[in-house]
């Protein structure tokens, strides 16, 4: 990693952090919301160009934390395995940051409320609830605390960008939302997608997924 190149990523974050923290003096029910997102997008923007400069396999996505006196900064690889070194270096490296601001390597899982709060995603034109992709994990045979998944999604989250595994795109997001970056890259062998829109008996919400790997951790 180029330390320079670091240096100034993390400069720009000091640079742009009271538009990052304009959520956190505003409710979405106040007047001059659409301003603060547009500030926020703004300096996601500025971000994102920053956060290339050190390694263009990188990202960078801000949360607002669920006690809402804090905004993550979460440096993520977009479940490259190959840059994982370059994101845990650059946060690594990342100084005091300013009040209301922190950092963390890779996206984290969602919450369950949260996500039980978002209620439903629109996935290819169509209204799905989270919670109806379900998942059975089995331990790998190549151990080491990996699980094969069979994963199980309501046939209307086909899209034509799956990539010749109908409905792969639906299971990886709400996958990645429940277990979040990390896991995906290193707990996760290989992965089945069925369509279904009744899964089996058993079958796991992403966030039940993400307490059993915790309750089965590697060590």
């Amino acid at each position: 990693m180029d330390d320079q190149a670091a240096a100034g990523f993390w400069q720009t974050v000091r640079e742009q952090a009271d538009a990052l923290r304009a959520p956190l003096s505003t409710s979405p029910d106040e007047a001059g919301w659409d301003d603060v997102v547009a500030q926020v997008g703004a300096a996601m923007e500025v971000l994102e160009a920053a956060v290339r400069e050190v390694d263009e396999r990188l990202g960078v996505e801000a949360t607002q934390a669920q006690d809402a006196g804090n905004v993550q900064l979460a440096i993520t690889c977009g479940c490259n395995v190959e840059a994982m070194d370059e994101v845990l270096a650059l946060v690594a490296a990342a100084p005091a940051l300013p009040p209301g601001l922190s950092a963390v390597a890779f996206k984290q899982p969602v919450p369950a409320e949260v996500i039980s709060g978002f209620g439903n995603m629109e996935f290819a034109g169509q209204e799905v609830a989270f919670d109806a992709v379900r998942f059975i994990a089995r331990p790998a045979e190549s151990g080491n605390g990996r699980y094969d998944i069979v994963c199980f999604a309501p046939s209307r989250v086909e899209t034509p960008f799956d990539e010749g595994v109908p409905g792969s795109m639906a299971v990886q997001m709400v996958l990645g939302m429940g277990i979040g970056e990390l896991k995906l890259m290193t707990r996760i062998g290989q992965i089945g997608v069925v369509l279904t829109d009744e899964p089996p008996q058993g079958a796991m919400t992403s966030w039940e997924l993400n307490q059993v790997m915790d309750e089965h951790k590697v060590h």
